[in-house]
């Protein structure tokens, strides 16, 4: 949370403790503020379905430490075998996964045994790293992200990021190609041909698909960023994951 999410937090914090005390208990400005700053680190909208959660569990007003917990355990990251599920999606090269940091970091050590065809020995290491980088993204007050892993099926890449903003998954740095068209299916031609002395409908027809080409060649500009940042992220990934991988080995 930033500063300017205090007004709305002290709104939600009042309106939660006033309910659950039965209007016995609001807390005071100082405490208020205390609460704040021990959630920054959160966003607003997690925050705000943390306080939900809590009145539907507990008689109580919250201590920062229950909303923290609930944070902790509830904060949009997929338990293991969700994620298992996601990650194995990045077998087929044609497909587009959207996944979390995480996922994607496990993966990069679960899929040296798929190559090798030991898809047992692959769940079996995916499990054992996934939850570990949860633990600690989560110890880090790191908010989940979710991520574009491009795979060469441009439509296929159009409908998994539609799932996803079904699901309300915001995908970081793929907003622009949401809404993209699947590509083109008309045959290129591939001779260039003579527009000007074109019949009238044969021109016309030929200025349509140049039109449609060019557009084509400014989305295929935007993927070739989309595919750049998310080689960045995914070298990140391997990083974490050779660092992750020495402190548990030292340990």
């Amino acid at each position: 949370m930033v500063d300017t999410d205090l007004p709305e937090f002290t709104t939600l914090l009042d309106s939660v403790c006033a309910l659950l005390s039965r209007g016995q208990y609001t807390p005071s400005d100082a405490s208020t503020i205390l609460f704040f700053r021990k959630l920054t680190r959160y966003a607003m909208a997690d925050v705000r379905r943390a306080l939900d959660l809590h009145v539907e569990r507990s008689k109580f007003p919250p201590t920062p430490a229950e909303i923290i917990d609930i944070l902790s355990s509830s904060d949009g990251r997929p338990e293991t075998e969700e994620a298992w599920a996601i990650a194995t999606q990045s077998r087929d090269e044609r497909a587009s996964v959207v996944w979390t940091q995480e996922i994607a970091e496990a993966w990069d050590v679960a899929r040296h045994a798929f190559a090798r065809r030991d898809e047992i020995g692959a769940r079996m290491a995916f499990k054992e790293v996934y939850p570990g980088l949860v633990a600690e993204a989560r110890r880090a007050g790191r908010p989940h992200t979710w991520l574009l892993s491009e795979g060469f099926d441009q439509r296929a890449r159009a409908e998994a990021l539609r799932i996803a903003a079904s699901a309300g998954r915001i995908v970081h740095g793929a907003e622009h190609l949401i809404a993209l068209p699947a590509p083109d299916e008309t045959p290129l031609l591939l001779a260039g041909p003579d527009i000007a002395n074109a019949p009238p409908e044969a021109r016309e027809r030929l200025l349509a698909v140049r039109e449609r080409l060019t557009a084509q060649s400014s989305e295929l500009s935007a993927d070739a960023a989309a595919r750049a940042r998310t080689a960045e992220l995914q070298r990140e990934a391997a990083a974490k994951v050779d660092a992750y991988l020495n402190t548990t080995a030292t340990a």
